[in-house]
């Protein structure tokens, strides 16, 4: 079957004869979803051109976004919950999380990260980076990054990547006591030895507020890919920049100004070919290609109307956009790649607007 064709079956209930039992199925995407006021998630099985979703029943906080890690997905719900929940998606326990743990009243948790048994978190409103057991919740220490802050004292952490047992913790430097908390001069990256839990160096990031809706650092082949926004009211003063784990360079690999819009997220194809998220000054947002290596855009992808793109990711061969629009049908919306075709007529639909998709490889 072309990838084109794609056939829906919703699931609405477990065990009726003639249907795939849930426990029988593995889904390879994880979408948090929610209307802002309440959240959920759904799971689609893309193969043979075939959508599978599942409307979660477990309510989930209304600001969450996924990470999956040796089978689990890792539910991380923000500002107001402060909480993780773990799924257990090996076993296909899919309505039932394993756990679920606070990471601190009022800390506002961006970002989990693995390294050996253990797991760090990365907290908007604290001083310190949490390590804790990522199966139970229970703490084994904090990492107190309170040096590298501005005059308000927190550092904002955000996205995270870890690379060779050395942890990489992205710093915002936002002001807090001025109001839409803009950002203090460059970002900042953090290394962390995660053997000994120790601060290794700091570096200084050519741009303004590493921060993404989703992931705002992503690793592709050796490198890490940071999205430094800048402002949200300025479509010109962001970039993306390229880190060198191995020596610690870093180097520009395209503006808000090439791209044309404030930048939001990034997905990357190849060592040539990536995708980003750009929203122009009247906030319309769009999904356009551009080139890796000379940062240029080379065509617009998918340019509805309105802020309606949250996330985008890519799975194999597919580019998967979270379309969320305020009038009509939102959910998944898929696109070759390779040729940058919409292949589906309308978008795949999850049980409320798709905010984060998780890839589940």
């Amino acid at each position: 079957m072309k990838r084109g064709a794609f056939i829906l079956a919703v699931i609405f209930f477990i065990g009726c004869e003639g249907e795939k039992k849930v426990e029988e199925v593995m889904p390879d995407v994880f979408v948090a979803t929610t209307d802002y006021q309440t959240g959920s998630y759904s799971l689609l099985k893309m193969e043979d051109g075939n959508a599978w979703i599942s409307n979660s029943p477990i309510p989930v906080h209304s600001d969450s976004v996924a990470r999956y890690h040796d089978g689990y997905i890792y539910l991380i719900q923000r500002y107001g919950s402060d909480s993780i929940m773990v799924i257990d998606i090996k076993n296909r326990n899919f309505f039932s999380p394993v756990t679920e743990f606070s990471v601190g009243a009022r800390t506002n948790p961006q970002d989990i990260a693995f390294a050996g048994n253990k797991a760090y978190v990365s907290r908007l409103q604290a001083k310190s980076l949490l390590v804790i057991d990522p199966l139970t919740g229970n703490k084994i220490k904090e990492i107190d990054l309170s040096r590298f802050a501005d005059e308000d004292g927190i550092p904002e952490m955000a996205g995270m990547a870890v690379y060779n047992k050395r942890l990489f913790v992205a710093l915002q430097i936002l002001d807090e006591n001025q109001f839409f908390w803009p950002p203090v001069g460059n970002g900042k990256l953090i290394e962390i030895d995660t053997d000994k839990d120790e601060i290794l160096k700091e570096y200084k990031l050519n741009g303004k507020n590493p921060w993404s809706s989703s992931d705002s650092l992503l690793q592709f082949n050796d490198f890490i890919y940071l999205i430094e926004h800048g402002s949200s009211f300025d479509t010109t003063d962001g970039i993306v920049e390229k880190f060198n784990p191995s020596d610690g360079s870093l180097e520009k690999v395209t503006t808000e100004k090439d791209l044309g819009g404030d930048i939001s997220d990034i997905a990357i194809f190849s060592e040539d070919k990536a995708f980003a998220v750009i929203s122009d000054e009247k906030w319309n947002t769009k999904v356009v290609e551009f080139n890796l290596r000379t940062g240029k855009k080379t065509k617009e992808i998918f340019s509805p109307e309105g802020y309606s793109i949250s996330d985008i990711e890519v799975d194999e061969n597919l580019l998967l956009i979270s379309y969320r629009p305020s009038k009509g049908k939102s959910g998944i919306i898929v696109v070759n790649a390779d040729t940058g075709e919409v292949l589906t007529e309308e978008p795949i639909e999850t049980s409320l607007p798709p905010f984060d998709i998780e890839v589940i490889k």
